[in-house]
């Protein structure tokens, strides 16, 4: 199953894809400015949409984008925000959010989180993009985690 299934299945909204440019761009900041390599499947996703909503769980887009009067943040611009609210967080890619909780990358590991904004304290890990925004979307819907 892939990240775009999920979100289709849940009635979630997707948006245009990113350009290759511009995700080749996102990709070479992020290297640059912040020193973490962007997850693949992280990137293949937004190819097929620049960024999704799925009850209540964002996944952030390449660059700041509007939608339905919300602004949505770009994936470096929040990285740079969090980190300067947040020193512990410069391990991590930050890719999204739902509720007071962050879904993060950590390239260190190669595993995916979804953590305490705060406290950084991880509530559930994955080996990938799709199984822990899966596990989310399940949980929030009364599944099994």
């Amino acid at each position: 199953m892939s990240l775009a299934t999920i979100i289709a299945e849940n009635e979630g909204t997707m948006f245009p894809p990113a350009t290759e440019g511009g995700i080749a761009r996102l990709a070479s900041r992020f290297q640059e400015e912040l020193g973490i390599d962007l997850p693949v499947d992280y990137l293949t996703f937004l190819g097929q949409s620049d960024g999704a909503f799925v009850d209540g769980l964002m996944i952030y887009p390449s660059t700041d984008a509007a939608s339905d009067g919300f602004q949505l943040p770009g994936a470096l611009v929040i990285n740079k925000s969090r980190r300067e609210y947040h020193q512990g967080l410069r391990g991590f890619a930050v890719l999204g959010e739902v509720d007071d909780d962050l879904i993060v990358f950590r390239p260190a590991d190669n595993i995916y989180l979804r953590i305490d904004r705060v406290s950084l304290e991880p509530f559930e890990t994955a080996a990938d993009l799709v199984g822990l925004i899966g596990s989310v979307v399940r949980g929030r819907h009364g599944g099994a985690q």
